[in-house]
């Protein structure tokens, strides 16, 4: 895009989508932010939004950064600091001053910031994937609910996936999308979403790779199997939400909605 876009060009875009929301930000609860780098982008865009409402949620955000100079919007930061002082507080980690987040530094902060009930904590991550990963497994082994953890992924990992099925066969399914039901099949080892796209029904989506929950829809009907699912909840799953580029069905009785 940056060498490439020219005046008057225009492009398409999706809407707002994804699962790296707060909801409820006005109940009275600690709300953890962990952000390194440039993962601090989404996490300043809620700061923003909570602060601008009224809300007895208390916000704790721990940056993580190589040193003061690559702190980003940290004038932004402070300001939202000094203004809210009793709502928000941010603690910054810099590499270049040996204060780097460690597996006992972040049981440690969470205990220390922590005003009301840890079973009411919620807990947003954005950053690398072995940055988030190290939080994610800390907080587990502190006995958070792995429904109060959220990630927000902006570079695909390559760990690898298994299935339990090393080959998916051909399935007719039905997709029901804009009021319009459509019958169709899904090729020996095909996903949904490539299914669907080649049926020329444009189903949203984004990374292709079961990290960002564009392409999530619900399935109401059937059995399906996504091969790569980093972000969907037990929660979301019992609901029957499945994701479309990662997903196989299982069955011929399969039915999606959107």
């Amino acid at each position: 895009m940056l060498t490439k876009i020219k005046e008057g060009d225009e492009l398409t875009a999706l809407a707002p989508a994804g699962r790296f929301t707060i909801s409820d930000y006005q109940q009275q609860k600690d709300i953890f932010l962990f952000a390194a780098g440039s993962g601090i982008t989404p996490v300043f865009s809620q700061l923003k939004y909570i602060l601008g409402r009224e809300g007895k949620s208390r916000l704790v955000l721990i940056y993580s950064n190589q040193n003061a100079a690559s702190v980003l919007f940290k004038d932004e930061l402070n300001k939202l600091a000094a203004d809210q002082p009793e709502r928000l507080t941010i603690i910054h980690l810099l590499s270049s001053e040996a204060n780097r987040l460690n597996t006992d530094k972040v049981e440690m902060l969470v205990k220390q910031h922590l005003r009301f009930s840890l079973a009411d904590a919620e807990f947003y991550l954005c950053g690398p994937f072995a940055y988030m990963r190290m939080i994610r497994f800390d907080l587990v082994y502190m006995g958070i609910d792995q429904t109060k953890i959220r990630r927000e992924n902006f570079v695909l990992e390559t760990v690898a996936v298994k299935s339990g099925i090393t080959s998916f066969p051909p399935q007719n399914i039905k997709i029901k999308y804009r009021g319009e039901l459509h019958d169709i099949m899904v090729g020996e080892n095909q996903s949904i979403l490539q299914a669907a796209l080649q049926n020329n029904i444009p189903l949203p989506y984004s990374c292709r790779g079961g990290v960002c929950s564009t392409c999530m829809v619900k399935c109401t009907g059937g059995k399906v199997e996504m091969v790569k699912n980093d972000v969907l909840t037990d929660a979301d799953l019992a609901q029957g939400w499945i994701l479309t580029c990662t997903g196989h069905p299982l069955d011929g009785g399969v039915v999606i909605e959107l």
